[in-house]
């Protein structure tokens, strides 16, 4: 939860807080983050390890909204996995 909530601020900081958002259907289906820019949503996992890692959330995701990219970030032990991206304005 602590490395979710570091990753949260990140994008907070980077973003905002209008273009920041959680995503969760009625049967349970979530995403930890989406970021929305100008044009796009992305959805975005946050994991400590990748044996977290559930794909049915980003799979129901992905196929209603269709999204050009998604991304997973995770730290395994001492090596942190960064994904840095441009949404735009």
């Amino acid at each position: 939860m602590v490395f979710e909530t570091n990753i949260f601020s990140e994008l907070l900081k980077n973003f905002g807080s209008k273009s920041v958002y959680y995503w969760r259907t009625k049967s349970k289906q979530e995403v930890d983050f989406i970021v929305k820019g100008k044009n796009q949503v992305i959805p975005i996992e946050a994991k400590i390890s990748s044996n977290q890692f559930r794909q049915e959330g980003i799979k129901s995701f992905l196929k209603k909204y269709q999204p050009q990219n998604w991304y997973i970030i995770e730290l395994e032990g001492k090596k942190i996995t960064t994904i840095i991206f441009f949404l735009g304005s």
